[in-house]
């Protein structure tokens, strides 16, 4: 699972601040794929022993469309389990996790209390219990509350897969997953919130 969220800095170079945090569990350690080059632009790292847990911030150019040049700086943090994931998901602007159901009712739960809800992109593994996953993404989807990602190899590996799931991200419009005690103050999702579908009931249910 991973959050992403943006900041503006007042630094030397004022240049603006995404933080990524990413809880990889049994797999590998995030910091080994930076690339050397980017490694190098490195203006602070904090790394424990065998880099289980850690963080560095690195400075990104990229280039704007009138062909000058922009730095950001990058802020990577990662571990590999924590008792919850709440602090982190209630912070994030951006959320990618696995399609598993209690991480996407945690985050979903998160949606109800905040002003400003993160985007959730689910992450279907189709190779566990036979596709099961699939089902509760799926229908989330449909009812915009979230993005859904099949395959990770065709949407986020290339340059124009990666353009156009950023793309996707950017133009999403989530609809506030109402569930118990509505999803706002403001009148019009109070009027929305007076509606809570079954299949919204069913799932309140497996979260209470």
């Amino acid at each position: 699972s991973s959050s992403g969220r943006g900041d503006v800095t007042n630094g030397e170079d004022d240049a603006e601040t995404l933080e990524l945090v990413i809880q990889y569990g049994n797999g590998t350690c995030p910091l080994s794929f930076i690339p050397p080059s980017l490694k190098r632009t490195s203006v602070e790292s904090d790394e424990h022993e065998n880099n289980d847990t850690g963080s560095i911030t690195l400075i990104v150019p990229t280039d704007n469309n009138d062909g000058t040049q922009q730095n950001h700086k990058l802020r990577l943090k990662w571990y590999r389990f924590q008792p919850s994931l709440l602090q982190d998901m209630e912070r994030a602007d951006i959320i990618l996790c696995h399609a598993g159901a209690g991480t996407l009712l945690e985050a979903l739960a998160i949606r109800r209390q905040q002003h400003h809800p993160p985007i959730i992109n689910a992450v279907i593994n189709s190779t566990l219990m036979n596709n099961h996953q699939s089902e509760l993404a799926e229908e989330l989807e449909k009812r915009k509350h979230i993005t859904v990602t099949c395959d990770c190899a065709s949407e986020w590996t290339t340059e124009e897969g990666a353009k156009h799931f950023w793309a996707k991200l950017g133009q999403f419009q989530p609809v506030l997953f109402a569930g118990r005690g509505g999803c706002s103050s403001s009148s019009s999702a109070q009027r929305d919130s007076n509606y809570v579908s079954t299949f919204q009931r069913i799932v309140d249910g497996v979260m209470s």
